[in-house]
């Protein structure tokens, strides 16, 4: 089921353990500093790291995985730093019925 999620703090995208596909994201950081999302391969931050990215201090940064996306076969969680005011995500959660 694909579809697009906000974070405002660390979550699971999409839905919780199932094999996820990340497209791409965008990264909007606080005039505090450079915001960073780091995203891993399960349910929280125990999974094995697969991507981290770096924003510009108030400013949006633009993150893309291509038209395969990057998978993510135990679900995908992400990371937030309190940099981040926001990440909204293009995902697909596989169908594993």
């Amino acid at each position: 089921m694909p579809g697009s999620q906000k974070l405002t703090a660390a979550g699971v995208v999409g839905v919780s353990g199932k094999p996820t596909r990340i497209y791409g994201y965008i990264l909007i950081s606080l005039v505090s500093g450079q915001g960073t999302v780091t995203l891993y391969n399960g349910t929280d931050t125990t999974g094995t790291k697969i991507s981290q990215q770096v924003g510009t201090a108030d400013s949006q940064t633009e993150v893309n995985f291509g038209p395969e996306g990057t998978f993510f076969p135990g679900g995908c969680y992400a990371d937030l730093d309190t940099d981040v005011s926001h990440v909204n995500f293009d995902y697909c959660t596989e169908n594993t019925l």
